[in-house]
């Protein structure tokens, strides 16, 4: 009698994540914002970016940027949020989105 093993199968659920949607304000160009370079931002800190990368001996090991996960939960963390203008200055998120 042949016995059949069962295949295993796994199965990895991850955690809808909420949409928010941002919209400037009307005076945000003149702070020196514009919608692309807020949205990168605010990816970047969310998602994160890789800024650099390094070798140790054999291992290659990635640098990403982004906010801890304590502080990328909900709208709130985006509402107090900055943005850097175009001039780099920090303009808080009330007075551009």
């Amino acid at each position: 009698m042949n016995c059949i093993k069962p295949k295993t199968i796994s199965l990895t659920v991850a955690k809808a994540s909420e949409e928010f949607r941002l919209h400037l304000n009307p005076g945000a160009g003149v702070l020196g914002l514009d919608a692309q370079q807020v949205s990168e931002q605010v990816r970047t800190a969310c998602q994160g970016m890789k800024i650099d990368e390094f070798q140790i001996g054999p291992e290659s090991y990635e640098v990403n940027l982004k906010l801890i996960a304590s502080d990328r939960v909900d709208a709130e963390d985006l509402y107090n949020l900055s943005t850097a203008g175009s001039e780099g200055r920090l303009i808080p998120s009330p007075r551009a989105c």
